[in-house]
């Protein structure tokens, strides 16, 4: 089965994925850490993700947190 996701990254690792070379997740070649958790966070709401937080790792959640 294809998840779509890497199960050793975080939900916030795994959320940004596509986009974290982009701004505002990237500044430069540096990561910036408050756009990706507000990014993230706003995702998790409109998911519902049930997470106990953004550093969870993917292959801690449920398979039906991980399709959302």
């Amino acid at each position: 089965m294809i998840d779509g996701v890497i199960k050793d990254f975080t939900v916030a690792e795994n959320l940004i994925l596509q986009d974290h070379g982009k701004r505002p997740f990237a500044l430069s070649i540096f990561m910036n850490p408050g756009a990706i958790s507000r990014k993230c966070g706003e995702m998790i709401r409109s998911f519902d993700i049930r997470t106990p937080n953004q550093a969870t790792p993917i292959k801690n959640l449920s398979g039906g947190n991980i399709q959302n």
